[in-house]
């Protein structure tokens, strides 16, 4: 269950700021794609009652729905695939619910069907700074 707290973190202690943030068009799984093969994107997608017991596998659901207003949980897409198995293209995305939940801390969605939304509302930092400098640097290249 979730808790309101204060924050904790100590911004003396943070070495970079994100400069700007690329927003990829929404529903856009092509472009979501080209972000994803350079750096990791931040996706949101609607939780539903199945997906908390997820182990393995590429998550589909008929449940979720998938429009911008449906997400509700924040996540990583790190890369994407094919599964043998099912015969589904994926996106394999890092959730925050630590390693011992699903896949060592990862579960793959199917790709190419916005599946419950996940390409509903997605960006990249564009460029980062090392705090203290003036000058920005592209952080992924």
């Amino acid at each position: 269950m979730a808790v309101d707290q204060t924050c904790a973190a100590n911004s003396a202690n943070f070495v970079l700021s994100v400069g700007h943030a690329m927003n990829i068009t929404e529903g856009d799984e092509v472009e979501l794609k080209s972000a994803v093969y350079k750096q990791p994107v931040s996706v949101a997608f609607q939780v539903v009652d199945d997906f908390s017991g997820y182990t393995t596998g590429v998550y589909t659901s008929t449940t979720c729905k998938n429009g911008p207003a449906d997400v509700n949980h924040a996540v990583l897409a790190v890369g994407y695939g094919h599964d043998d198995t099912s015969n589904l293209d994926y996106w394999l995305i890092k959730n925050s619910w630590g390693a011992s939940w699903g896949d060592d801390g990862f579960f793959k969605m199917e790709r190419g069907v916005n599946m419950c939304g996940v390409a509903e509302c997605n960006a990249y930092p564009e460029s980062v700074a090392e705090i203290g400098e003036d000058s920005f640097f592209d952080f992924w290249q």
